[in-house]
């Protein structure tokens, strides 16, 4: 017996949605609770649209990913405290680390 998942096509208002609150800084976890969609549904369809959000770090974030580790929270608590996707903060963290370990 073969078991498929039924995937709700993505409908134009909901790409406006997603993309409009991902712009105001709303994480892929917040809008997929509000379009009943999983996090990952949301990421992969805003990466498909092209939609692309660059926020500078700003010290306070910089001073908390320096103590935080993958341990301490959860995926979505991540997201939520940083309002980036853990990718994003997972990237930075290593790039945090390699500065530190030379030295800058």
């Amino acid at each position: 017996m073969i078991i498929t998942r039924h995937r709700r096509r993505w409908t134009p208002i909901e790409d406006q949605l997603a993309a409009e609150w991902y712009e105001r800084g709303h994480t892929a976890h917040e809008i997929g609770k509000n379009l009943r969609r999983t996090a990952v549904a949301v990421q992969c369809r805003l990466t498909r649209l092209g939609v692309r959000r660059h926020r500078a770090w700003t010290t306070k974030e910089l001073l908390i990913l320096r103590h935080w580790t993958p341990h301490t929270l959860t995926t979505g608590q991540t997201e939520m405290l940083f309002g980036r996707s853990i990718a994003a903060v997972y990237a930075k963290r290593r790039e945090v680390t390699i500065r530190e370990e030379d030295g800058q």
